[in-house]
């Protein structure tokens, strides 16, 4: 007999935790999308006024754009450093106080947390696409249906 056959039950629970864990990241991928480029939109709403501006001083709209995609892509890029070194330190500490967080029920109290090259990147990198990705999508959508005059007679 295996293993596998002696607790089929065991084996269909994980099988069922794996798809539930992959159902759940992609909704939580999908809602943080769906927040980010929000975000984005509500941010450069509150621009306009400023990019019009910018614009009356002789900026022209192709300089505006890239101006802005440099900053907030950096921004963000910060951000996301930001967020992994938060995390990192959140979790140093749960390794060193997670034994007192645990309940004394169980053996083993220690929570295993390994920190790798791997992790560290994909913590960084993959937030940051995904923000870089929807940044380009608002941004060009507001350029492409700001106008700078109406805006500008908007404000008087």
């Amino acid at each position: 007999f295996s293993w596998e056959k002696t607790n089929q039950s065991l084996v269909y629970a994980l099988k069922l935790e794996k798809i539930i864990m992959i159902f759940l990241f992609s909704s939580l991928t999908l809602l943080i999308s769906q927040a980010i480029s929000g975000g984005f939109l509500l941010l450069f709403n509150r621009l306009k006024f400023d990019l019009a501006s910018l614009w009356v001083l002789g900026i022209s709209n192709a300089k505006l754009f890239s101006s802005s995609l440099s900053f907030f892509t950096i921004f963000s890029f910060a951000l996301c450093l930001l967020g992994a070194a938060f995390g990192f330190f959140f979790s140093k500490f749960i390794e060193i106080y997670g034994g007192n967080l645990m309940p004394s029920v169980f053996v083993e109290k220690g929570i295993p947390i390994y920190i790798t090259y791997e992790s560290t990147f994909i913590s960084i990198f993959i937030p940051f696409f995904i923000s870089s990705f929807f940044l380009f999508g608002a941004l060009k959508r507001v350029f492409e249906k700001q106008n700078h005059l109406t805006t500008i007679r908007t404000t008087s």
